[in-house]
């Protein structure tokens, strides 16, 4: 009876050793930022395409798109580092004729397995500017956007599923 009352003390510390290990790990300290201003013309077109994220939009008075995101890594389970995780990301940025096209993939059109990121996106756009956004997951918020005809929208595409919003 003896060995029985010595042991449990050693299990229950072992255990919760073994728990405090598989814990998920906060991998806050890795955050990434993506900055870019890009020429826009009144009228033109965002085309925003990204696999994860909230969008926020909001309007102003210059002729100009500015782009802001912000990465950071979910909580991880050990094994996976947390740079593992933004680093593999990339953006592409097109720019012509007044409208602008913004893409954020992974590096090798590959998504890693078990990936969990908190990724923001704010852009600021002219007052009068058409909108083509696409997310995989996350809200999207816009402000009061002109447009120059009803036929113009605000689409989103979650998981397959096109939504779309006319404005005018």
């Amino acid at each position: 009876m003896k060995l029985t009352s010595n042991i449990l003390p050693l299990v229950t510390t072992v255990a919760c050793a073994a728990l405090t290990a598989a814990m998920p790990l906060n991998a806050a300290g890795s955050e990434r930022t993506e900055h870019k201003s890009l020429p826009a013309t009144s009228g033109g077109t965002l085309t925003i395409k990204t696999f994860a994220g909230a969008i926020d939009i909001k309007t102003h008075d210059r002729d100009q798109v500015t782009y802001d995101a912000v990465l950071k890594p979910g909580n991880s389970w050990f094994g996976t580092s947390s740079s593992d995780l933004v680093d593999p990301i990339v953006f592409a940025y097109e720019n012509s004729n007044g409208d602008v096209k913004i893409t954020m993939k992974w590096k090798d059109g590959r998504q890693p397995r078990n990936v969990n990121l908190n990724v923001r996106h704010t852009l600021l756009v002219p007052a009068r500017y058409n909108l083509d956004v696409r997310t995989a997951g996350g809200n999207i918020r816009s402000g009061t956007l002109q447009t120059n005809s009803r036929s113009e929208c605000l689409r989103s595409s979650f998981f397959g599923l096109s939504v779309a919003r006319e404005f005018g």
